[in-house]
């Protein structure tokens, strides 16, 4: 996996161990386009995609996700999301989204985020659903899926593309 960032010398190279492999990041790699970042996480494993998430994230290893642990943590988080606010983002979402907000997958990620601390996972998602209405307005922070870069203004694209940020893989 190569991850571009912002150039600088040459002599600024550094290489990083993962899983036994090598792998080099180069400070001045050409810009990627998002086809092939998303071409290139497409040919990863879902086994390989969460070990370069957590290693990327500074996470420890993953937890033994048995299914006893995911249906305990994933009702847990249900509870605990009911009692927050009812007018927050969150429940909106629930209410205007209801198949993406109370999608497994996303109430995955949030445990996962907080290694299935379910008080902490279930803050997150309220912060989550804030920051996407803060961000991008009813119309698209209430669109069932997750943000696009399409959903970005031309002049959030101008500064993601200009090289101060890059997405990892």
């Amino acid at each position: 996996t190569i991850i571009t960032l912002p150039r600088v010398s040459k002599q600024q190279q550094t290489t990083i161990m993962h899983t036994g492999a090598s792998a080099v990041i180069s400070f001045s790699a050409p810009q990627r386009d998002q086809k092939s970042i998303e071409a290139e996480k497409a040919s990863l494993s879902k086994e390989e995609l969460e070990s370069v998430t957590r290693d990327v994230q500074g996470k420890g290893q993953a937890l033994d996700e048995t299914p006893e642990l995911l249906e305990q943590s994933l009702t847990d988080l249900h509870n605990e999301l009911a009692e927050s606010p009812s007018e927050s983002a969150y429940h909106q979402a629930t209410e205007k989204c209801p198949e993406y907000a109370n999608s497994t997958e996303l109430n995955l990620m949030m445990l996962r985020s907080k290694e299935f601390n379910v008080k902490n996972a279930a803050q997150n998602m309220v912060k989550y659903w804030e920051s996407r209405l803060s961000l991008f307005g009813e119309q698209v922070a209430f669109e069932p899926r997750p943000i696009r870069l399409s959903d970005l203004s031309d002049e959030d694209l101008a500064t993601f593309h200009s090289g101060g940020m890059h997405v990892l893989p």
